[in-house]
């Protein structure tokens, strides 16, 4: 089971204005423990960190206006932070992630397909539940609740895997196991998104927790054309699998995003697909664009149809901007066509 903790503080203005949604929370919880007993392990709690200053204390209760919950599972486990949220739907559904075990236990390696085949999956093999690998493998898989799922057999010490959703194929850990669990969080963490992602806001938390430069492929859904976008898709999936830890790769529309070309130096012309890199997730990163230039192809078509010299003047492109001498990207205008000599001084 697990316990959401709300440590506030009553004169907060911003604890105030999540007190209904919390207390919201815990009673659309108790009503499907009804219908559904997985609800029935889940608590919600709140502790006055003015009337019970000790334990307060003891939960690290702070006034910062960050208003997070504690959420407590099972014992030896660390506590894990949320943010709190603004509707009891959005926190019930945080919450909904704690209903099962940080760690799936297979009893068969049968047992292993069906969740491979719904989610991305990383699976590990271990001596026995009180291994030190072990610990550390549950530790991650702590954290990490809700991105992938976590599965483990006991016997036999076997490599850690983590097979991507809807791929045939599977990374193996060969890390370091005595840190703190660093180590394995830090790998997990790039292969548990996707190689190439349809990318929307509601995605930006979960790129900034990566930390990496993003690529973006933009698309032209306005004017679809599947053969040749499966053809682009390919080629930079191909890249993508080379930069797994360096570079997060992401794909955006032309209906929602086209306006982000004119930061990377790509909107005059605005031709698709288009390519660039972002220095991280934020809305103030550095930007760099891969200008398909006459030296380059003769058309954007001629340059994507061949996917193999694309993936791979797509990777030195990559290779450049993370060694620091692919020049920064700055906005550009239309060209001037009815410029004479001596009109500018």
């Amino acid at each position: 089971g697990a316990v959401v903790v709300n440590v506030r503080y009553p004169w907060c203005s911003q604890c105030k204005s999540q007190d209904e949604a919390f207390a919201k929370a815990a009673k659309a919880a108790k009503a499907k423990g009804k219908k559904d007993k997985s609800w029935k392990q889940i608590a919600f709690a709140v502790v006055d960190a003015r009337e019970q200053r000790l334990l307060g204390r003891r939960l690290g209760a702070r006034c910062d206006y960050t208003c997070e919950y504690k959420v407590y599972t099972e014992k030896g486990e660390e506590p894990v932070n949320i943010k709190s949220k603004w509707s009891d739907t959005e926190l019930l559904g945080d919450v909904r992630k704690y209903l099962n075990p940080a760690v799936l236990q297979l009893k068969t390696a049968e047992d292993l397909a069906p969740i491979k085949e719904k989610n991305t999956t990383c699976v590990g093999s271990f001596a026995a539940a009180t291994d030190a690998k072990y610990v550390l493998f549950k530790r991650v898989a702590s954290l990490m609740r809700g991105e992938l799922v976590f599965a483990a057999s006991f016997g036999q010490e076997k490599q850690v895997e983590l097979w991507p959703l809807k791929q045939n194929f599977s990374f193996k850990y060969d890390g370091v196991w005595t840190d703190n669990g660093t180590a394995l969080y830090d790998w997990v963490r790039p292969r548990a998104v996707p190689l190439l992602q349809n990318y929307d806001w509601q995605l930006r938390e979960a790129y900034e927790k990566l930390n990496l430069p993003m690529a973006k492929l933009w698309i032209n859904d306005d004017d679809r054309n599947p053969s040749m976008d499966k053809v682009v898709r390919h080629a930079v999936r191909r890249v993508a699998k080379r930069y797994i830890g360096k570079l997060a790769f992401v794909e955006v529309r032309k209906s929602h995003y086209s306006y982000e070309l004119r930061d990377y130096g790509l909107n005059h012309p605005e031709a698709y697909p288009a390519f660039g890199i972002a220095s991280n997730a934020s809305y103030n990163a550095v930007k760099y664009g891969f200008e398909i230039t006459a030296e380059v192809a003769p058309s954007v078509q001629d340059f994507w149809r061949d996917a193999d010299k694309a993936s791979e003047r797509l990777a030195d492109f990559c290779e450049r901007v993370l060694a620091g001498i692919w020049p920064q990207a700055h906005e550009t205008g239309p060209a001037q066509t009815n410029w004479t000599k001596g009109a500018v001084k």
